[in-house]
Order: C-alpha cells, then sequence, then structure tokens
C-alpha cells in the first residue's frame, strides 16, 4: 500500500512537471496500459548505454522499463529511452527502444528478474557485462558478427592483430 502511495506521488509529479527519470516514464506508461486495458508491468533491472559499461560489475538496479501483453505476445518498451533527449536545437526521439526483440533489447536491459528476459536462454549478469555493446545502428546495418564474442579485447605485446569476423559485409 505505502509502495502505491508512492508511485501516486511520483506519477502526479511527473504529469505535473511534464519530466519524469526512467521509472516516472514507467509509471505513466502502466497506468496508460490499465487505462486501455492492456495488460503490462513495470520491470526494473540494469542497463548499460556506454562503452565503459563494459566489464563493469553491477549490483544495483538502476533502469526502469515496460513489458506490454499484445495479443497474446509480451512485448518490451522503454520509453525513456526513447523520448531520448532535448537538444536546445531538437528533440532526438529514437524509436527503436518501441517493441525490440527480447533478444535485442538484453543488448542494454537486464531484467532483475530472469523472467523478463523473454528468451529461452537466460542471460546471467556475469554475461550481460562482458557482451559488446551493440548499438541501435548495428542491428539495422547490415554488417552482423559471426559470433557473440566479449565486449572487451585484450590485446598484448605479443598480440597485435585484432580480427573481427562477419557473417555478411553490405
Amino acid at each position: 500500500r505505502e509502495k502505491r502511495k508512492e508511485d501516486v506521488r511520483i506519477f502526479k509529479k511527473a504529469i505535473k512537471n511534464k519530466k519524469a527519470n526512467c521509472y516516472g516514464y514507467s509509471l505513466i506508461f502502466k497506468e496508460v496500459c490499465d487505462f486501455l486495458n492492456i495488460e503490462s508491468e513495470i520491470v526494473t533491472g540494469f542497463a548499460r548505454g556506454n562503452l565503459d559499461a563494459i566489464g563493469r560489475k553491477i549490483s544495483l538496479k538502476n533502469h526502469s522499463w515496460n513489458a506490454a501483453k499484445l495479443g497474446n505476445l509480451w512485448k518490451l518498451i522503454d520509453i525513456a529511452w526513447a523520448n531520448g533527449y532535448l537538444d536546445i536545437e531538437k528533440a532526438n526521439n529514437n524509436s527503436y527502444y518501441y517493441l525490440k526483440s527480447p533478444k535485442e533489447f538484453l543488448n542494454q536491459h537486464l531484467p532483475g528478474n530472469p523472467k523478463w528476459q523473454l528468451v529461452l536462454n537466460k542471460v546471467s549478469k556475469k554475461e550481460f557485462i562482458s557482451r559488446p555493446l551493440l548499438y541501435p545502428k548495428y542491428y539495422s546495418s547490415k554488417f552482423k558478427l559471426k559470433k557473440e564474442t566479449k565486449g572487451i579485447i585484450k590485446v598484448s605485446k605479443n598480440n597485435k592483430h585484432i580480427v573481427i569476423n562477419f557473417d555478411r559485409i553490405p
């Protein structure tokens, strides 16, 4: 009950101030879904958007997004990241974070509850932080890595060559 009171306070503040953090966006989306009788959940977990996140240990959940049941399928949506940021000149929205495949979503989002990964082969925290960080442009390009590798490539004085294999090159 106390959690619900806090959520209502956050929701009202976000609507009044016309700004919110990721949890505020998730609350607003959840309320809209509830109003439209669409089954939805707020998912909390770990997000990484910067290259310095590769290999960095994570312990505290740092992000919220949503899952919505459309038809008989659960879909993942990150309203906060899709909203982008406001530049002095223009808004920079990114529709990539609407309804992406769970596999792509798992590149930058790891739910605290593995149920919300929505994939058969669950990803561990250790695997999540060691994966390469692939940005949305990678998925829209025709470049595809032959296999997923570690996100950090170690180079030594003896090993001066780095080889990257692609399934196809445009």
